[in-house]
């Protein structure tokens, strides 16, 4: 009778918006089934679908909650000969994910890792569930090595991509999706990395991926946002204006392409306006400049709930037009923007410390634009909070360290404190200790840190040989 009655309300409650209660109803009312019912675990995937759904349709936390820990069970109780297994595995270690996004755990994503894994060493060979679980398999993988800087993470996601679009026929509907996620992950590890033949596979794939799709699909907008990126990246890289111009042009072909209302709309704004940045500290053109800080305000203003990586783009948008032009509400819209971005982002996100350190920057330009000594004791502050939330090894640490060198410096030549004098020398010292740690940035960045030192040791009497 419970079985039955669950049957026939689970099958109807995908198009119901049920309320909390019926759900923990729901819930509830399969715990009266033995472990050993045959479909039990069924149910409590059906009811699991029903908080991710309730989730994505109004991004609520405890829904979301929910939906993991009745995934993980009903992964766990499910029978050894169940061939829905790796389906439930895909699930939970997806809301894991999910929630990874939303609250920056690394609890979650190394779990979702470890889920992945196992979903595709239960999922035999040629199955039709193997191929996406390959992809969110890469996908955790990815985002792990975002979080811990796990080269092997890195590495392990670009061959897992590299079999999923491997096994994938060039007719295969999804095989657009899967050459886009193995370009992005290859450009992330050129970022990370260097290596000029990651960045040109990366284009190559994505071009693929946009050539692969038809005129009209939803997705073109997608592979072609995504192929801008790679230009773009490129760009930065080599310097070739041919490049720039294909980015923009791929992200502006995005942007027009993208609805308005498409959650997706207030990213590809911002990528178009990095784009456009880009091209103005190229080209000196003030356009550019203009069209930039306007195209991030169209994305923070689709936004409503605000998004911390949007806000920071508009944040440096309008610090990098204050110094170029001194408008004094360029710098102080600029702060404004940073401290929201800094509030909506929790303690312990992988971005908190960058954001801190932004916001630094913003009070000191203003503060050597009034000289109004409390904007400097604010870049100090939190540019100090940005490097103890910054762990050691991590590749950023040596250009936290440098930002707060400078505001301390700063700060004694105005006060003449030497307290800051010779924090600021302790703070230049470790920079160039940590510089000389195997990152890509090390001569560059020990170069500046041994400079500014120099200067620091220099303002009081002290040989620097």
């Amino acid at each position: 009778m419970i079985a039955s009655t669950l049957d026939r309300v689970l099958s109807q409650a995908a198009d119901l918006e049920l309320d909390s209660n019926v759900i923990n109803n729901l819930y509830r009312s399969i715990q009266f089934l033995p472990n050993a019912h045959p479909m039990r675990t069924l149910f409590l995937g059906g009811v699991g679908d029903i908080y991710v759904i309730r989730f994505r349709r109004s991004q609520c936390q405890d829904a979301l909650s929910k939906a993991v820990d009745i995934f993980q069970e009903a992964m766990l109780n499910a029978p050894w000969n169940d061939t829905q297994i790796h389906n439930y595995a895909l699930k939970y270690g997806t809301v894991l994910l999910y929630r990874f996004e939303t609250k920056g755990a690394v609890s979650d994503i190394k779990k979702s890792v470890s889920v992945f894994e196992e979903a595709v060493r239960l999922t035999p060979d040629g199955h039709p569930d193997k191929l996406s679980l390959l992809d969110n398999l890469g996908s955790s993988l990815l985002r792990r090595f975002e979080c811990l800087e796990d080269l092997r993470d890195m590495n392990k996601s670009v061959s897992v991509f590299e079999e999923a679009v491997r096994l994938t026929p060039d007719d295969h509907p999804e095989k657009p999706s899967r050459l886009g996620s193995l370009g992005s992950s290859l450009l992330r590890r050129f970022e990370r990395l260097g290596d000029l033949s990651d960045m040109n596979k990366s284009v190559s794939v994505k071009e693929k991926a946009v050539r692969l799709t038809p005129d009209g699909h939803p997705d073109k907008p997608l592979w072609l946002n995504n192929l801008g990126n790679s230009f773009l990246r490129r760009f930065e890289r080599l310097g070739d204006l041919s490049e720039i111009e294909m980015a923009s042009k791929m992200l502006e072909e995005a942007v027009r392409l993208t609805p308005d209302g498409h959650p997706e709309k207030p990213s590809r704004l911002s990528n178009l306006g990095v784009s456009l940045l880009r091209r103005f500290e190229y080209l000196g053109d003030l356009s550019d400049m203009n069209k930039s800080v306007s195209v991030f305000e169209e994305a923070v203003r689709l936004t409503p709930d605000g998004h911390h990586s949007l806000l920071n783009n508009l944040g440096s948008s309008l610090l990098d037009r204050f110094e170029r032009l001194g408008d004094l509400s360029d710098i102080n819209k600029s702060i404004s923007v940073f401290e929201e971005a800094v509030r909506l982002t929790p303690d312990g996100h992988p971005d908190k410390h960058s954001l801190l350190n932004n916001l630094g920057n913003s009070f000191l330009g203003r503060f050597e634009r009034l000289g109004d000594l409390s904007d400097m004791n604010k870049s100090v502050s939190v540019t100090e909070e940005a490097v103890q939330l910054t762990p050691d090894g991590h590749p950023d640490k040596h250009s936290l360290l440098n930002s707060l060198g400078g505001s301390l410096f700063r700060r004694f030549k105005h006060l003449g404190d030497l307290s800051d004098m010779n924090k600021s020398i302790s703070v230049f010292e470790e920079a160039v200790r940590l510089t000389f740690d195997g990152h890509p940035d090390k001569l560059c960045g020990s170069a500046i840190s041994a400079v500014r030192l120099w200067v620091a040791l220099s303002a009081l009497g002290i040989s620097a040989t």
